[in-house]
């Protein structure tokens, strides 16, 4: 059987932090909420947050029981308000392109000067979720799989097809420990997260291939019970989890007729499975700097636009598209201005522009001009 590890670390890292906030960001956070919630689009381009060189999104409403949230493409960012309850005070998710681009400690310390700049002293970082992965090449037949040779604790079990072809499954649904395997190649369709394939290729990926994806997210419950609440926590039982999750919690197993299924033997595949170690030094990934901006890819950028230039052409009977640029363009500011003549909210086309490019500059973190 072939079986070749193309990537393997953790894909999403949820921290916590204990401290008091500043109270000049509270202030800060207050006045630039209330401008999000505005509904004139000029307010609406000021919520942002400049920390250090960051340009965070200031969303207009909290989320759970915190009060504020500010986004950019590292961190998704929630804070608590400085009320004195039993929640951190800050919790962060830092991005899974980050984390397998820069690398888990270059991201760790990028995260840890940001909070820095929200709280006057960090009394407590903690663990709050895990997620902890294995990416693979193999010739082992998934669509084939008998769905009964999976031995597992997990209560909630179910598989994913499309087009009647195996796609994945998951176990433990909603539990202290979830795992998925799933077919990476497939869902980069969907998410787009297109700079795993530059991590792959570094590792003799060859693009025809399909990487697998064995995932097992683990909160904090679970993350306690394994004495893991802390970074060095993890750095010391990374592989005890991983050797819990694909031995004890979850297996593919051989069939072998003996009535007990839990003393069914190991699928090859899954052997090679269990005998992933990480913090070997062959973590791959550290490919690039990635950028804070939440700027659209070309890939949706271009596709979304040609379509919209399609439907022009063919509208106003041109049969060439790379033509019709400057006559799109033009019409559009010619429909604007007879479309805004009478609106409370725009001078002419250039101010709707110029407000909706603002817009877009908060959206996409970009700083203000």
């Amino acid at each position: 059987m072939f079986f070749k590890e193309v990537h393997k670390g953790i894909d999403s890292l949820y921290l916590s932090f204990r401290g008091d906030i500043k109270d000049e960001i509270l202030e800060e956070l207050i006045t630039k909420q209330v401008l999000a919630r505005s509904e004139d689009e000029a307010l609406q381009a000021q919520a942002t947050m400049i920390l250090g060189n960051h340009c965070f999104e200031v969303k207009d409403k909290g989320r759970g029981k915190y009060k504020f949230v500010i986004v950019d493409n590292w961190f998704h960012v929630q804070i608590a308000g400085g009320s004195k309850n039993k929640i951190p005070d800050v919790y962060v998710q830092i991005s899974s392109e980050l984390l397998n681009c820069t690398g888990l400690e270059k991201s760790l310390n990028l995260l840890r000067g940001v909070v820095q700049r929200l709280l006057i002293s960090v009394d407590e970082e903690s663990i709050s979720r895990v997620d902890l992965f294995a990416d693979f090449v193999t010739d082992k037949d998934f669509n084939a799989l008998n769905t009964d040779l999976w031995v597992t604790r997990a209560e909630i079990t179910a598989d994913y097809r499309e087009n009647r072809i195996f796609t994945g499954c998951a176990f433990g649904r909603g539990g202290a420990i979830t795992g998925r395997l799933y077919n990476k190649t497939t869902e980069i369709k969907k998410s787009n997260k297109e700079f795993f394939k530059e991590i792959w290729k570094k590792e003799g990926w060859d693009e025809s291939q399909e990487v697998w994806r064995l995932e097992f997210q683990l909160r904090k419950d679970f993350l306690n019970a394994m004495s893991t609440s802390s970074m060095p926590d993890l750095a010391l039982t990374i592989n005890d989890i991983w050797r819990y999750c694909t031995n004890e919690w979850l297996r593919l197993a051989v069939d072998d007729g003996t009535e007990n299924r839990s003393r069914w033997p190991n699928d090859e595949l899954w052997q090679r499975v269990q005998d992933v170690r990480f913090g070997d030094g062959s973590f791959t990934g550290i490919t690039r700097s990635v950028d804070k901006s939440r700027l659209p890819d070309d890939k949706q950028l271009f596709l979304n636009g040609i379509g919209i230039i399609i439907s022009y052409a063919l509208k106003n009977g041109h049969k060439e598209i790379w033509k019709v640029a400057d006559s799109f363009i033009s019409d559009a500011i010619k429909f604007l201005d007879d479309y805004l003549k009478n609106s409370p909210d725009y001078q002419d086309s250039s101010d709707y522009i110029k407000k909706k490019m603002d817009v877009k500059r908060k959206r996409f973190n970009i700083k203000p001009e």
